[in-house]
Order: structure tokens, then sequence, then C-alpha cells
């Protein structure tokens, strides 16, 4: 007889540990809701690789077209400056900042514990593909980032 509850019970806790970590993959898998770039160049990267309205807020000069090479795609998201007043009530769950002008900001963010993703400077191709691929990951968006690379890595063979 005991052998009989046993068994339900081991069924139970198996299958109860399964559906608990299935849970906890898709929560480590979640993809960030609220993401704020706070550089020109990372907001060309955010645009280009998640979804409109996953994105909190953009650099100041995101929707210029003097300055910005999605300024049409960033049209309507709201931009924000790199300082704390302007970040912090946007509540992001990922941050991407550039090699400089929001350092402090980003170690705020980060001792708060939002994510933050620091891009250094890209001189070459090779880094801007780094980037994007960093960017994608952080965003929960490789399989998309991926193939954004292998389009831009065809451009750059035809030239």
């Amino acid at each position: 007889m005991s052998s009989r509850r046993t068994r339900p019970s081991i069924a139970v806790w198996w299958s109860s540990s399964l559906v608990a970590l299935l849970l906890l993959a898709g929560a480590a898998a979640a993809k960030p809701a609220r993401v704020v770039s706070l550089n020109l160049c990372a907001d060309q990267f955010v645009v280009a690789l998640a979804e409109r309205g996953r994105i909190a807020a953009l650099s100041p000069l995101a929707a210029d077209p003097a300055f910005s090479a999605v300024a049409a795609e960033a049209a309507g998201i709201p931009r924000v400056r790199p300082i704390a007043e302007e970040v912090l009530p946007l509540d992001p769950d990922l941050a991407v900042v550039g090699p400089w002008g929001a350092t402090r900001v980003a170690a705020l963010l980060e001792a708060r514990g939002v994510a933050v993703l620091r891009l250094d400077l890209a001189e070459e191709f090779d880094a801007i593909l780094r980037h994007l691929r960093a960017v994608a990951a952080a965003l929960g968006e490789r399989d998309r980032g991926e193939r954004l690379a292998a389009a831009i890595g065809r451009e750059l063979a035809a030239l």
C-alpha cells in the first residue's frame, strides 16, 4: 500500500518540479519590457531590434533627421536626457548606454538593479556588429540580431 501512495506523490512532485522549472526558464528568458537608450548609436540598434511598445525612451537626438538614421522610426517615442530625474521615473528594466555621457545615471541604475548594457566606442564594422549582437542579446532578440547582422554583412560584401 505504501508504494501506491508513494508513486502518485512522486508523480505530483515531478510534475510540480517540471512546472516550476518551466516557469523559471520563462522568467529568465523574459525580454525587457521597458528599454531606455541613452546614446544615439544605441538608439539605432534598439529601434531596429525591439518592438516599439518595449521602448520607454530614446536619446534626445533619436528623432532628429540631421543626426539619426532612424529619425522617422523614432518619431513619437519619448526622448530622455541621461540624467536621473528623467530616467528613473521611466522605471526601465534595461538601459543601453554609450562610452560617455551617461556614466553617472548608468551607475545609479545598476545600483537599483536595472540591467545596463554599456557599449564602447565602435570605430570598425566588426565592432558595430559586435554591438548589434550585444544589444540583440540584451533585448532577448538574438535571432533578429543575427538576421540584421547577416543583412549588413551582405550589403558590405556587395560594396
